[in-house]
């Protein structure tokens, strides 16, 4: 019924891939605070550069790879389905602690 194309793994890696895009991440807080203090902050053009390309890559660039790392480790140990899943819950609360921590702050 369907091409074969859209059962392949490129197909699923572009679906993650817009997911993850779409999808808040716990960096999130941290990106938002960060940038309203560049909006105050008196920093001449150098610094803000700096502080907006670390804000935009290297924060998320340590998110995926934090993700990586975990996905890497739970592949490598072959762990089952329950260790997964609490992974999962793990970062999802690790998000939602971040988020209301930020909310306060802000």
């Amino acid at each position: 019924m369907y091409p074969s194309f859209l059962k392949s793994k490129v197909v699923i890696f572009l679906i993650g891939g817009l997911l993850a895009i779409l999808l808040p991440s716990p960096i999130d807080p941290i990106h938002f605070l960060l940038q309203n203090w560049l909006f105050t902050a008196n920093l001449n053009k150098f610094y803000y550069t700096l502080w907006q390309i670390f804000d935009w890559y290297v924060l998320d660039s340590l998110w995926y790879v934090f993700l990586i790392i975990i996905t890497w480790t739970l592949h490598i140990r072959k762990t089952k389905t329950i260790h997964i899943l609490i992974t999962i819950a793990l970062i999802i609360g690790i998000g939602a602690a971040i988020g209301i921590i930020f909310k306060f702050l802000i």
